[in-house]
């Protein structure tokens, strides 16, 4: 964890970083209005749920005010990783993968950039651990709480509604088991309160809810769908050394 502190006192060097999540935050801190259009950034109406909080620190700290937030995300995810492995494990045990998790690369490259995935990950293991509360106590208060940060999650970024859709059958089972479907509607609603804005944003001004994913599908006026539009990053095939590439050498999968 002192190292990951080390690389966020550095200034930010990826590509999102400098081409996305900061210039999201200098703009509406020299603007006081977020500007950016999808006609010139084709970004500008993807979820920004943790770009606006990068945002807000920026308005305190500066870049590393927000760079900053990903460390304390980061920290916030070990946290919430220590306590579910402690339901199943003895405390050391739970340290000890806890702190493996730390040292992986793929953990310092999201956290030593201005990427969105810390605040996910914090997210959706929040959501999981609320659900799995909401399981054993049946308390309204755990699953309203699931419901918003799956929302939050959501108005991150849109790869996780993969998540919510695992953990979907088993809100369902167990609001079911509990005879609890108004309560079950009203954290369908939280989510979708929560999770859903960004979407209908994008819908509105492309026609695409989640552009500029799947234009060629999903038609919007502002980009040709015969155009060749890809990350052109992480595209090679799943492989018997994936897991050990993931772990240990994350650049072998560009």
């Amino acid at each position: 964890m002192m190292m990951h502190w080390l690389v966020v006192l550095d200034p930010d060097k990826s590509a999102d970083g400098l081409a996305m999540h900061l210039a999201i935050a200098t703009n509406i801190a020299n603007r006081h209005e977020f500007t950016f259009q999808p006609a010139t950034f084709v970004w500008a109406v993807m979820p920004r749920g943790a770009d606006f909080a990068y945002s807000v620190v920026y308005l305190i700290g500066g870049e590393f005010g927000a760079r900053l937030w990903n460390l304390a995300m980061l920290l916030l995810l070990e946290g919430l990783l220590f306590a579910s492995l402690r339901r199943t494990t003895s405390k050391a045990v739970a340290l000890f993968l806890a702190a493996l998790f730390a040292t992986t690369p793929l953990v310092q490259f999201v956290t030593g950039s201005l990427s969105v995935e810390n605040t996910l990950a914090a997210m959706i293991l929040g959501a999981a651990s609320a659900l799995w509360r909401f399981g054993k106590t049946g308390r309204k208060g755990s699953l309203f709480a699931a419901a918003l940060l799956g929302g939050t999650a959501l108005a991150v970024k849109v790869g996780a509604a993969s998540f919510l859709a695992v953990a979907l059958p088993f809100v369902v089972w167990e609001v079911t088991k509990r005879r609890m479907a108004a309560t079950g509607l009203i954290a369908l609603a939280l989510c979708l309160i929560t999770g859903l804005p960004a979407y209908g944003i994008a819908w509105w001004k492309t026609g695409n809810p989640i552009f500029p994913f799947r234009y060629e599908r999903i038609h919007a006026p502002l980009l040709d769908p015969t155009m060749q539009f890809q990350d052109n990053e992480f595209r090679k095939p799943l492989t018997r050394t994936t897991p050990f590439d993931l772990a240990f050498s994350h650049t072998r999968l560009l």
